[in-house]
Parts: C-alpha cells; structure tokens; sequence
C-alpha cells in the first residue's frame, strides 16, 4: 500500500519489437496527447535507444521484487502488445493492485474481462489507448473498483494451480 493518493503513475513494459506496440503509448505520451500522469516507470531489459524516452524513467529491473516494487507504486499497468498468448505481466500488475489496460490481444481473454477488471482497447489504436488512461486519470472510482477486482482475479492463479493443471492434462 506505497501508491500516493495525490498522483499517477503508470507502468509498462517498454519492448523494441514493432509488435509490443510501445510505440502506440510513447508517441502519443510524447506529443502531450495523455496528460494528468506524474510518472512513467518502463520496465525493460531491451535496448530501447530509437525511442525518445526523455519523459519516461527507464527502469532496468534486477529482480522480481524491483517490478513488484513499480508496479505496487503505479496507478494504472498497460500492456500494449498487439498479440499475447497468456500475458502475465498484466495478470502481475493486477496481484500488485494497479488498474489495467491491455489490448484485446489474445490469451489475455483467460483472466481479463473489460469492465470488470480492466479496461481492454483494439491493438494499434492509440485513440482508444488515450481515451482509456484519459478515462482512468479522471475517475479514481473506476480506478478503485478495476484495482479491487483485479486483485480478486489474480488470486485464481498460481504456479502451483498451473503445475496441476499441467499434471492432469499429461496424464490424459
């Protein structure tokens, strides 16, 4: 419970292939398009020296606890993938509390249910992406409520319940 009350911060995890769809928050961050944040903290390990990053804090984490640690002082988590098979960082930052946005990309159907726990927009639009952190830095309600049941949805999982389930379907 380390997020302060008076800003907002968002998380991401900054990626340099085309297909992360980094570039689908960044430009439009840049450009002055999404405005109320006070930080962005991009978590990454990829040389991401042909973007401008100027407005952001690169993060390099060392370890688990480092992202945990961004995420639990992050607001708002976005995932900008244009595809994702299970995506865990989402279904991380939603165990840590943030308010999620994910695109509508595929494995993420598995735990993310927009309304409910997230807020979900096409892959590569970035007026939909801007519209749904808009909607989020806007209503700390909304945000509250995604954040509550984020949390009760990453409760589901576990790697012990995913073993099992692994074991089970060998078996067959």
């Amino acid at each position: 419970n380390i997020r302060k009350i008076n800003e907002i911060n968002i998380c991401l995890v900054g990626r340099k292939h085309p297909w992360k769809g980094f570039i689908d928050f960044l430009k439009p961050f840049n450009e002055g398009k999404i405005i109320g944040i006070n930080n962005v903290y991009v978590l990454s390990h990829d040389d991401l020296s042909n973007f401008d990053l100027s407005k952001v804090t690169l993060v390099r984490p060392k370890n688990d606890e480092e992202i945990a640690y961004y995420m639990n002082i992050s607001h708002i988590f976005i995932c900008t993938s244009w595809w994702e098979g299970f995506g865990l960082p989402p279904l991380e930052a939603m165990a840590c509390g943030c308010a999620v946005i994910l695109t509508n990309a595929g494995g993420v159907s598995e735990y993310a249910i927009p309304g409910k726990n997230c807020l979900m927009y096409e892959p590569r639009n970035q007026e939909q992406l801007i519209s749904c952190i808009n909607m989020l830095v806007n209503n700390s309600q909304l945000r509250k409520k995604l954040s509550y049941e984020a949390i009760k949805t990453a409760k589901k999982f576990s790697w012990e319940k995913s073993a099992m389930q692994l074991l089970e379907a060998l078996k067959d």
